[in-house]
């Protein structure tokens, strides 16, 4: 190979490797956050937001992030900044996903609310939209309104774990138990990776006076991973089982 052809190949490779940086500063914090290594999976993150090629996709998934460590604040100014931008209707729908996210956690569930609802109107329909406005809904307290996207969303996919869960819990919140149980059966048996499947489970067979199954649905519950964004934490499982160890032992 002539020293000219290997310059060639050299500058090709570095700019290959500058102009692909972002991923590739994406992919080793990736690797760093699944090790459970977070401090330094959020110094590659950051890396790659930073990075003069980085996407609007790299930058909403670094706000993902963000979120399940609480960092709402810088989420929150990431996502505003790309929704000023011109981007993809794909990247537009997963930054307001986001950004609801964000209001929920700062307990503005009207605005989570709006912002969601506004995609509705707009003719998205997801998954991931069903199962957060669902979710959001039933949070906002008013169950009836709830119950009528929860069975909507129902329809669009009856095997989803997320929008099962949404539905058996709002039956719960509306106190129709035999409703949330009859759910409860066909979500539990999925082994959903969620703690509010089994946690709200366990509500509900307490109200039918089955401690031992709700003990054994709360463990399951303990066994699942737990962020900021769990909408049931370790704290909350822990209270309801010492709640039944009294009912038990009373």
């Amino acid at each position: 190979m002539s020293k000219y052809l290997l310059l060639i190949v050299l500058v090709a490779i570095l700019y290959f490797v500058y102009r692909f940086m972002p991923f590739i500063y994406f992919i080793m914090a990736n690797k760093k956050y699944n090790s459970g290594n977070i401090e330094d999976a959020l110094k590659f993150y950051e890396k790659a937001y930073n990075s003069k090629h980085s996407t609007p996709t790299i930058k909403i998934m670094y706000s993902y992030v963000l979120l399940r460590q609480a960092y709402t604040d810088k989420a929150e100014k990431i996502l505003k900044e790309i929704l000023s931008q011109n981007i993809s209707q794909k990247d537009r729908i997963s930054a307001i996903l986001n950004l609801s996210l964000v209001s929920w956690k700062k307990n503005d569930i009207n605005e989570a609310i709006s912002l969601l609802e506004e995609l509705y109107k707009d003719g998205i329909k997801t998954s991931v939209l069903y199962q957060n406005l669902g979710y959001y809904l039933i949070l906002s307290g008013d169950y009836n309104k709830a119950i009528e996207f929860n069975l909507e969303a129902y329809e669009y996919s009856k095997d989803d774990p997320s929008l099962l869960d949404n539905l058996a819990m709002n039956y719960y919140f509306l106190d129709d138990y035999n409703k949330a149980l009859e759910i409860y059966n066909k979500l539990i048996p999925m082994k959903p990776q969620f703690s509010t499947a089994y946690y709200y489970y366990a509500k509900t067979l307490v109200y039918f006076e089955n401690y031992t199954e709700a003990l054994d649905a709360l463990s399951n519950a303990l066994n699942c991973r737990f962020s900021f964004l769990s909408a049931v934490s370790k704290e909350d499982i822990e209270n309801e089982i010492n709640q039944i160890k009294l009912l038990v032992q009373n």
